[in-house]
């Protein structure tokens, strides 16, 4: 799994990665692969409040919407 590590990195710092112009990027890719959106799902259920008031965070609740 070569996208292994960048899902690893994306839970270890999942608020600041979405929250960020650039992090939301590389969010947005691994939610377009099922296996990361597995493992990423879960967190972004936790976190749904703070990623839809944020300017880049909502994104990651759009996509799981869709």
């Amino acid at each position: 799994a070569s996208t292994e590590f960048i899902v690893d990195y994306i839970e270890a710092n999942f608020l600041l990665v979405n929250m960020d112009k650039h992090g939301i990027c590389l969010v947005k890719a691994a939610l377009n692969k099922a296996s990361c959106m597995s493992r990423l799902e879960p967190l972004i259920v936790k976190n749904v409040i703070q990623l839809a008031k944020n300017a880049f965070g909502n994104f990651s609740v759009q996509i799981l919407l869709n």
